[in-house]
């Protein structure tokens, strides 16, 4: 009798230890019974999956606030993104109205340099005209006091540059015709000796074909003056001179003029261009 007691006691403990805290547990709550007649190992699985169940529940509220954070966050970025896209392409399209501005002002510079060019040499044609102009007068001057002589003087109508009167045609002669015609006026085809010369006859006869006082009739290129020309292939048009025979006219090219380009050529002497003539001043 007194192990049945025991044994009555040993049951009571448990039920205590199954109820919940503070209170009897009602008999009609047939589930937390069988929840705590079942064995122990039952007992903790059954805990274990209630546990994983709140944890699952828990972990899905945090993934949510989680995913609602990542959303906030890419939206902001996204707005972000907006603004620097839209301050990119405002930038962009500065970049691009200053490039068209600095354009306009490299055209209007190069404009400007290219009217200032032909400025001045407009204002150097003029200045060579009133200069020309007042060697004139001066020579004409000078005609007076002399009774007639022009010492120093180029003659009327021709040009003086350096220490020599120059005479430019507008008609066209051979170049045989030329010289004589030169020679006529107490002059001869024209000597070039120096760049100078060479660039003031070129600024009065391009593009058109002049003659000037060079030949080598004689097997050696002489100036009409009777000086040995030294040959400067600068002063030739490429490939010259190549004594061409191809034209038809018998013989060789013997003769030079100026081409359309102001450089050198050799001519067949029998063709029919401009010259011109040249005379030293005479003190």
């Amino acid at each position: 009798m007194g192990k049945d007691y025991d044994d009555f006691q040993s049951l009571e403990a448990d039920d205590e230890t199954c109820a919940p805290s503070g209170r009897a547990f009602p008999p009609r709550h047939w589930g937390w019974q069988r929840f705590c007649a079942a064995p122990r190992p039952l007992q903790a699985l059954l805990a274990l999956c209630i546990g994983l169940s709140i944890g699952t529940i828990v972990l899905a509220v945090s993934n949510s606030r989680l995913g609602a954070e990542q959303r906030g966050t890419q939206g902001a970025l996204g707005s972000v993104n907006h603004s620097l896209s839209a301050e990119i392409e405002g930038l962009a399209r500065s970049v691009h109205t200053l490039q068209d501005k600095l354009t306009h002002v490299a055209r209007s510079l190069d404009e400007t340099k290219e009217n200032s060019i032909q400025a001045q040499q407009r204002l150097e044609e003029q200045v060579g005209v009133l200069r020309d102009t007042l060697n004139l007068l001066n020579c004409d001057l000078i005609e007076l006091k002399s009774n007639g002589s022009r010492p120093g003087c180029c003659p009327r109508d021709w040009v003086r540059f350096g220490n020599s009167c120059y005479w430019f045609s507008s008609k066209q002669k051979t170049w045989e015709d030329s010289n004589l015609y030169c020679k006529a006026q107490n002059s001869h085809l024209v000597v070039i000796n120096t760049q100078e010369e060479q660039l003031y006859v070129q600024e009065r006869t391009v593009p058109l074909y002049t003659w000037i006082g060079l030949t080598d009739k004689s097997g050696q290129w002489l100036w009409v003056d009777g000086s040995v020309y030294t040959m400067d292939s600068r002063q030739w048009r490429a490939g010259q001179p190549d004594e061409y025979e191809g034209h038809g006219l018998g013989g060789g090219e013997d003769c030079v003029h100026l081409h359309d380009d102001g450089l050198w050529n050799d001519e067949h002497c029998s063709q029919r261009y401009r010259w011109v003539c040249e005379e030293e001043l005479k003190g």
